[in-house]
C-alpha cells in the first residue's frame, strides 16, 4: 500500500501503514490476542484494527513529533483513530466497536454519581493486585449461580453480626483441620447433624456450648456419613503466568522503542521554518 504524500496545503508529514513501514503502525498491528479470564474455557482477544484506506476517502494527519489522526470515510471500512506518540490510542470500526489502549498508567476520575450498564458479558482481568475500598454500603444481587475461587489464602472479618443463610443445603468442607471458636454462646439445632473430618476436628467456646439436635452423628464409618463427595475448592480455577498474549511487557518495550521518530524529524526540515518546532 503506498504512502500518503506530504500534503502541500497542510504540510502534514507522510505517513505509512503495516508492519515495518511506520512505528505508528507497528504500534497499532500489535494486539493482544488472548486474555484469559475467570472462565478458564473462555478467553478475550484485542480486536484487530481493520485498516483498509482508500484514495481519497482517507484523511490522515501526523504531526512532527508523532501524533496521528485519521478520519476514513473508505466504504465499508469507515474509522475515527486519534493516536499518541506514546501508542496510546482509540479508535472506533466501521461496527461502531471502539479500541481504548493505554500505553502507561490511566486516571479515570467521577465527581458525582457513575453508572455502568452491560447489556452482555462482562470480563476483567488483572494482571496484577487489585483493590477496592467502598466508604458505605455495598451489595451485591446475582441472580445465577455464584462462584468464588481462592488459590492462596483467605481472611475474612466482620465488625458487626456475620448472617449466613441458606435457602437448600449449607456444605462446609476442610482437608484439613477444621477450627470452630466462640467466646460467648456456640449454639447449634437441627433435626439432623452429620460431621466428618479427616484431620483433627476442634469445637472451643469460652463460655458455653449447645447442641439441639435429634440426632447427633460424629466420625461415622462408610460413605453413608456424608452424601456430599470430596471437592477441591480451588479446582475450577487456574492462574495462567502470563494474563494476557503477548505478555503486556512486550508492549511496553514496544513502547520504549518508540520515543523519537526520526524518520519524520527528517522530513520536518524540508518543511517552511514557522511550520517546524523549535
Amino acid at each position: 500500500m503506498s504512502k500518503i504524500p506530504i500534503d502541500p496545503v497542510s504540510d502534514v508529514p507522510s505517513f505509512a501503514y503495516g508492519v515495518g513501514q511506520s512505528k505508528q503502525g507497528d504500534l497499532k498491528s500489535v494486539s493482544l490476542s488472548s486474555i484469559a479470564t475467570a472462565d478458564d474455557n473462555y478467553n478475550v482477544a484485542e480486536p484487530s484494527t481493520p485498516t483498509h484506506p482508500l484514495y481519497p476517502y482517507n484523511k490522515a494527519e501526523q504531526t512532527i513529533s508523532g501524533h496521528l489522526f485519521e478520519v476514513d470515510d473508505t466504504p465499508g471500512a469507515e474509522r475515527l483513530l486519534q493516536m499518541h506518540k506514546s501508542g496510546t490510542m482509540e479508535e472506533i470500526h466501521p461496527d461502531g466497536k471502539r479500541v481504548l489502549k493505554v500505553f502507561g498508567d490511566d486516571f479515570y476520575i467521577v465527581l458525582d454519581d457513575h453508572n455502568l450498564i452491560v447489556g452482555g458479558n462482562l470480563n476483567i482481568t488483572v494482571q496484577g493486585n487489585a483493590n477496592l475500598l467502598v466508604k458505605g454500603d455495598m451489595k451485591q444481587k446475582i441472580d445465577g449461580n455464584y462462584n468464588l475461587t481462592v488459590n492462596g489464602s483467605m481472611t475474612t472479618r466482620v465488625g458487626g453480626t456475620n448472617t449466613i443463610y441458606s435457602k437448600g443445603a449449607l456444605q462446609v468442607e476442610s482437608g484439613s483441620n477444621l477450627f470452630m471458636k466462640a467466646v460467648g454462646i456456640f449454639r447449634t439445632s437441627a433435626a439432623s447433624i452429620q460431621m466428618k473430618c479427616s484431620g483433627t476436628f476442634n469445637a472451643r467456646a469460652g463460655n458455653n456450648m449447645y447442641m439441639d439436635a435429634g440426632r447427633v452423628d460424629i466420625n461415622l464409618p462408610g460413605p453413608a456419613v456424608s452424601d456430599v463427595p470430596s471437592k477441591d475448592p480451588t479446582a475450577g480455577l487456574s492462574v495462567p503466568s502470563s494474563l494476557t498474549d503477548p505478555p503486556l511487557n512486550n508492549l511496553k518495550i514496544i513502547r520504549a522503542d518508540n520515543k523519537e521518530l526520526l524518520d519524520l524529524l527528517d522530513e520536518s526540515s524540508s518543511l517552511p521554518k514557522d511550520r517546524t518546532h523549535k
